[in-house]
């Protein structure tokens, strides 16, 4: 399995009730992600996730490149 892969299992009483793969995770939280944000080294879940691995003004300047 891919080191980006994750697999969450929702459990019920004990047993396995399904299991989600996704096709990256987080950098930053870790959770299992299909959409997100990407930097060309970072990836994350969330604009939360993002401006927690980039500073505030770095990650509104490459917003504001990328709405131009």
């Amino acid at each position: 399995m891919s080191k980006h892969c994750q697999i969450e299992s929702n459990k019920k009483e004990g047993r396995k009730m399904s299991e989600q793969y996704y096709s990256r995770k987080c950098d930053s939280c870790g959770k299992g992600m299909e959409e997100g944000y990407m930097t060309s080294g970072e990836r994350a879940c969330s604009e939360k996730c993002m401006r927690m691995l980039l500073s505030d003004e770095a990650f509104e300047d490459g917003m504001k490149e990328w709405k131009e």
